[in-house]
This record gives C-alpha cells, sequence and structure tokens, in this order.
C-alpha cells in the first residue's frame, strides 16, 4: 500500500486512495469517519480509456476476507497521519475562501450598479443634490458587508 492521500472531500464525505501494484483504490469515508462497505478498484493513472488494460473502475465488497485488511490499514494510516482532520479543515479553509471571494464579487457588482445608479440620479435631476451626495459618500465609504446588504436590498426591491 503505498500514496495514502485525501483523494476528495465533497461535505460530510471525504475520499481516501491509494495505490498497490500500479492500481488506484480509494474508499469512501462517512460521517463520522467510518469507511463505506464499498472499495474502489481504478485502473493505473497513465492507462487512458483505449489503451490495453484499462478497466472502468470495479466496486468491491470492502469488509470481505481479501479487502477488510486493506481497508483497515488504510484506516490505521489515515488516524496515524490526522489525515481526516486535516482534509476538513483545508475544506473548510477552501470553502471560506469562496464564500469571501464571492462577497468580494458581490460587493464590486453592487458597488458599481450603485454608482451607475447615483449618476443616473445626478444626470436626471431626481433628487436633491444633497440626497445624491449623501448617497455617494455612503457609496464611497461603506465598507462590503453595508454594500451587499443595501445591494441585496434594492435588487430585492426590483430596483
Amino acid at each position: 500500500m503505498e500514496d495514502i492521500r485525501i483523494i476528495g472531500v465533497t461535505g460530510p464525505r471525504i475520499g481516501v486512495g491509494f495505490t498497490e501494484k500500479n492500481l488506484r483504490f480509494h474508499v469512501w469515508l462517512d460521517r463520522a469517519g467510518n469507511p463505506e462497505d464499498i472499495l474502489y478498484k481504478n485502473p493505473p493513472l497513465k492507462i487512458r480509456s483505449n489503451d490495453p488494460g484499462f478497466f472502468t473502475t470495479v466496486k468491491l465488497d470492502a469488509t470481505n476476507k481479501t479487502n477488510a485488511p486493506k481497508v483497515e490499514s488504510l484506516m490505521q494510516a489515515v488516524r496515524d497521519g490526522d489525515l481526516i482532520n486535516r482534509a476538513r479543515k483545508a475544506y473548510q479553509e477552501e470553502e471560506a475562501a469562496k464564500r469571501a471571494e464571492e462577497r468580494t464579487r458581490a460587493a464590486s457588482l453592487y458597488r458599481a450598479a450603485l454608482a451607475l445608479l447615483v449618476e443616473t440620479m445626478t444626470g436626471k435631476k431626481l433628487e436633491p443634490v444633497s440626497a445624491i451626495a449623501g448617497f455617494h459618500d455612503f457609496l464611497t465609504n461603506a465598507s462590503d458587508e453595508q454594500i451587499i446588504e443595501v445591494g441585496a436590498a434594492i435588487h430585492g426591491a426590483g430596483v
């Protein structure tokens, strides 16, 4: 058993993989970190679908007398390396970064839309100059969270 690693995190599920004799294997762990009853056997990484020796992923019984020791060795390595906690932490950090990026993008879009609104109001003299100046001042000095809140409110109102 070589190259034991996390191959994927999808919400609460974690995929753990390893290689053995040039073949790739993986098992999915449930929310509690326990392996599911299927051990997936995959062809070597460098073999393409039309190459000799290629096969589609095979589902094996992870609890039988041949595979259970492999899965137990895998899980021992996972526990020893604290791979589950490290994978969950990396996943949470990645998700937090995605949310932060989305908020920044939303703030930029709302900020631009609100700037266009100020420009339109100014050009058409739809509001008293003091109101437009106050709105412009808010737009210039507001935090991203404030811009998102106002932008979402305006968007929700159909403006």
